[in-house]
C-alpha cells in the first residue's frame, strides 16, 4: 500500500525494489550457513545466489514483457521500469534453473545437496517478495467487498491504474476498489512451505528430497492462488 518508502531529491526508494532485494539478501545468507553446515564452501553459494538472482529478474521481466508485448511495443521506455511490478515467476525460474544447473555443474558440487541446501531459501525469499507486491499494489486478487483491501492511489499503484483502464473508477479517486489480498495469501503459504521443508529435514531423505517437495508445494499453492489472483 506504499509503493515508494522514502524520497531524496532525485532517488526513490521503492517498496518492491526494497523488499525483492532483501529477498534475495537473507536468502543468500541463509543458504550460505546452511552450505558450511553441510561441509560445503560456502562463497559458491553466495555466487550462486548472486548471479542466480540476476538471471532469476532478467529471465522473469522478460517473459512478462513478451506476454504483454502490445503494449510494451508501444511504450518500450516501461520495459525496464521493473519497480512498478511486472515480474512472471515463470520465466524467472526457467532462467534461474537453467544458470544454477550450469553453476553447479562447473563447479563440481554435488547436484542435488547444493539443490536441498537451497531450497528452504526459495520461500523464505518468496514469501519476503510477496509483500513487496503487497506494498507496490501489484499481484492482487478479485474485486472483493468482503475479504478485500483498497490501495491508495497514491502513487497510483498497478491495481489503481488498472481499475481506472477497466472503467471501474476515474482517475481523481482517493482509493481503488478492494481486491482480495492475494499477495499476503501467497505470502503466507510460503512461510507454510518453509516450516514443511525444515520440518523434512530431520527425517532420512534421498538427495534432491527436499528440493523436488518444494516444487511440488510451491506448484500446488501457487495454482490454487491463482483461481484468486486478477487476470
Amino acid at each position: 500500500m506504499f509503493p515508494v518508502i522514502a524520497q531524496w531529491d532525485s532517488f526513490t526508494l521503492y517498496s518492491y525494489g526494497f523488499f525483492v532485494a532483501g529477498a534475495f539478501l537473507l536468502g543468500i545468507l541463509w543458504a550460505m550457513r546452511r552450505a558450511g553446515r553441510a561441509g560445503l564452501p560456502t562463497f559458491p553459494f553466495f555466487e550462486m545466489g548472486v548471479y542466480g538472482g540476476v538471471a532469476c529478474i532478467v529471465g522473469a521481466r522478460l517473459f512478462y514483457v513478451l506476454t504483454d508485448w502490445p503494449h510494451f511495443s508501444m511504450y518500450p521506455g516501461e520495459i525496464f521500469r521493473i519497480w512498478d511490478g511486472g515480474l512472471t515467476l515463470y520465466g524467472g525460474v526457467i532462467a534461474a534453473l537453467i544458470f544454477i544447473l550450469f553453476f553447479i555443474q562447473s563447479l563440481d558440487l554435488p547436484l542435488w545437496k547444493s539443490l536441498d541446501i537451497y531450497a528452504p531459501s526459495l520461500p523464505l525469499g518468496l514469501a519476503i517478495g510477496r509483500l513487496g507486491c503487497f506494498f507496490n499494489g501489484c499481484c492482487y486478487g478479485l474485486r472483493s467487498d468482503t475479504l478485500g483491501l483498497s490501495f491508495p492511489s497514491t502513487h497510483q499503484p498497478p491495481v489503481f491504474l488498472q481499475q481506472v483502464r477497466d472503467g471501474l473508477i476515474p482517475l481523481d479517486s482517493l482509493r481503488s476498489l478492494p481486491v482480495l489480498p492475494t499477495q499476503l495469501f501467497s505470502a503466507a503459504a510460503d512461510l507454510g512451505i518453509l516450516l514443511v521443508l525444515l520440518g523434512l529435514e530431520r527425517k532420512p531423505r534421498f538427495p534432491g528430497f527436499i528440493f523436488w517437495i518444494f516444487i511440488l508445494l510451491y506448484a500446488l499453492v501457487r495454482g490454487a492462488i491463482e483461481f484468486f489472483r486478477y487476470h
